[in-house]
């Protein structure tokens, strides 16, 4: 049975291969599959072309999920069908209805492991979402199930929830199954303890990471983490510089950046933007860029993005938001408006581009439309630092439509609710006074 599942593999790979290059024969590879008489290659194709669509036609991602699901014989391959097709669900927006299917799902499978790797799927899905409690509701329920994966994505959960106590004694009672995964759950133990403002904890946690196999670089960044957050920054710097770890030359980059050394950042991300590794070099051409931007160069920053025309998809987020930026000081309105308008991916996105766009309308003057939009990027969210500087645009937005009483009220909920967000409080004291 083996071979025949190679041999799909290897077809459908194919098919791929001859659709990016635009090849007409695509078509035809694909169609030979889609209709093959084993309904287990159908099965598989369908999968394999509904992910190649989910991010950019998740309605036909979807009838193709749909159709492997109801021809999938139980098994792994119908349990990524299920998966798949909750995310092509949620990117349509029908959060309720794939929530309604993807529980009935979880409660009806029979097969442990293969329900655990549902509730993988499905809190993965939910966390990109932005639905957050939702995940770790599924995650907590379906735990025995879901093991030590699970439980590493229900603790990131809590932690985008600002929860980071609570992560911590989630990490506490995992158990890894390798090496390489301990260190993982050491590592994020450390940062959990860190956004709990337990930073003795964090330290000692990372040290922890000594005694581990290939843990050694992890501590001594974590070990930087730290000193940065104690505001011994010559400390992190020692150990950025001495660390291995291959994180290391973009936090000494950021942390230089930080402190208001322009010119040693821009040097640290020069030598990052001519890196042979395209996550390396995007941190560093998206770090000289921003450099530009604090030197009041914003024609500078967008000449140096447009140079990288291939961007890390863990960048592609900030790459927007650094051009919009430098679109917003230029005074170019529209374009800036078209980038945040774009960022429609995940939660993240939506979240980041709804507030872009509120900065746009307070540019223009339109206090109305710029109130509308950072409550709708408000509303959106719960991730406490987007909360924090949406807050902080409605302060600034009801401040500059003449609403002062309503401005100085939300400015003290957001120093309530969010003492540590400097930067966000300081932006609408900047409207409205200390």
């Amino acid at each position: 049975s083996g071979e025949p599942e190679r041999r799909t593999a290897i077809d459908i790979s194919l098919a791929r291969v001859l659709d990016a290059m635009g090849d007409p024969g695509a078509a035809e590879a694909y169609a030979a599959l889609l209709d093959a008489p084993d309904a287990t290659v159908r099965v598989a194709a369908r999968i394999a072309v509904a992910e190649g669509l989910v991010g950019s036609d998740p309605e036909r991602a979807l009838a193709y999920f749909e159709e492997a699901v109801q021809e999938a014989a139980p098994g792994e391959a119908r349990a990524a069908a299920r998966a798949g097709w909750l995310r092509a669900s949620l990117a349509l927006g029908d959060v309720e209805g794939g929530l309604v299917r993807i529980r009935a799902w979880l409660e009806t499978e029979a097969d442990g492991p293969l329900r655990g790797d549902l509730a993988v799927a499905a809190t993965q899905a939910l966390r990109a979402e932005g639905r957050l409690d939702v995940a770790i509701a599924i995650a907590e329920t379906y735990a025995a199930d879901g093991g030590f994966e699970l439980g590493m994505h229900r603790a990131g959960a809590l932690r985008e929830l600002g929860r980071g106590a609570d992560a911590a004694e989630v990490l506490r009672g995992l158990v890894a199954g390798s090496a390489e995964d301990e260190v993982w759950r050491v590592e994020t133990l450390g940062e959990a303890n860190i956004e709990a403002g337990d930073l003795d904890g964090a330290a000692s946690t990372y040290d922890r990471l000594l005694d581990l196999p290939g843990g050694a670089a992890a501590a001594s960044f974590g070990r930087a983490r730290v000193a940065r957050e104690r505001g011994d920054y010559a400390e992190a710097l020692k150990l950025l510089s001495a660390s291995e770890d291959v994180r290391a030359p973009m936090e000494r980059a950021t942390v230089l950046e930080g402190l208001g050394k322009m010119d040693e950042a821009e040097t640290a991300w020069e030598r990052l933007a001519i890196s042979p590794d395209l996550e390396q070099r995007s941190a560093g051409v998206l770090g000289i860029a921003r450099v530009r931007l604090s030197r009041d160069d914003p024609a500078g920053a967008l000449g140096e993005l447009d140079a990288l025309p291939v961007v890390a998809d863990g960048f592609v987020l900030t790459a927007g938001q650094v051009r919009a930026e430098a679109l917003l000081v230029l005074r170019r309105f529209d374009e800036a408006a078209a980038v945040y308008a774009g960022m429609d991916g995940d939660a993240e996105s939506r979240v980041v581009g709804a507030i872009g766009l509120g900065e746009v309308a307070l540019a223009r003057d339109d206090a109305r439309a710029a109130l509308t939009t950072f409550e709708r990027a408000f509303e959106a969210t719960s991730d406490p630092y987007y909360l924090a500087q949406a807050l902080s645009g409605i302060a600034r937005a009801q401040a500059e439509g003449g609403s002062l009483a309503d401005a100085r009220a939300t400015l003290a909920r957001l120093r309530k609710e969010h003492p540590g967000r400097a930067d966000a409080i300081q932006a609408a004291e900047a409207v409205i006074g200390p």
